[in-house]
């Protein structure tokens, strides 16, 4: 379940999965930069909002490392910088994001300040995932350009929805690299539960 809490123009998501994967795995999906733009790009559906493209340091991300992406966004697309800033395995990985909306025309419409984290827990062999993010949406353009509820609109409906699946995929390839998963997107069942012979 996605909890979502607002304090003044600053909001705050948080999610919380299960993962049959040991944290190790999952820690080094998150820390490994190139698998973002599988589980947050292309295992998204092509007209949602997901990673288009991503520039960043081969091997694992550590503290201090800056990379630059594009994601797809309805009537324009986002362009992000952001910086590691906490990465300890296998329990903590986290970044700050300063990024902006552009619309078909080049024109900046939003500002984005963001922190995502991602804590990792062990849990009856695999993992307590929890992602939460705090961010702030600025609008941009002239008068009437935009309603003053879309931050609302944007943090309470179409974020949730892209955090959820980026999640869930992130969970499901953390489950194939472990073992435990298929391609077919079939729930991963640990080995000592399925029944003899299977």
């Amino acid at each position: 379940m996605i909890e979502v809490e607002r304090n003044g123009e600053l909001y705050k998501i948080r999610l919380s999965e299960a993962c049959a994967a040991p944290p190790e795995v999952v820690y080094g999906l998150l820390s490994d930069l190139s698998t973002h733009m599988e589980w947050g790009g292309s295992w998204h559906p092509t007209r949602t909002q997901r990673l288009l493209s991503m520039e960043s340091p081969k091997g694992p991300a550590t503290v201090g490392v800056e990379f630059a992406s594009t994601g797809s966004a309805g009537g324009g697309c986002w362009y992000d910088r952001s910086r590691v800033t906490a990465a300890t395995s296998p329990t903590v990985f986290e970044f700050e994001t300063r990024g902006q909306l552009r619309d078909g025309h080049g024109e900046e419409r939003m500002l984005l300040h963001a922190v995502h984290r991602y804590g990792l827990s062990a849990d009856h062999g695999g993992t307590r995932l929890t992602y939460s993010c705090t961010a702030k949406l600025e609008l941009r353009g002239t008068g009437g350009d935009h309603h003053p509820r879309l931050p609302a609109v944007i943090f309470n409906l179409v974020v949730p929805s892209v955090i959820e699946r980026g999640t869930r995929n992130l969970v499901r390839m953390a489950e194939e690299r472990a073992g435990l998963g298929s391609l077919a997107g079939v729930p991963a069942v640990p080995v000592e539960l399925l029944p003899e012979g299977a």
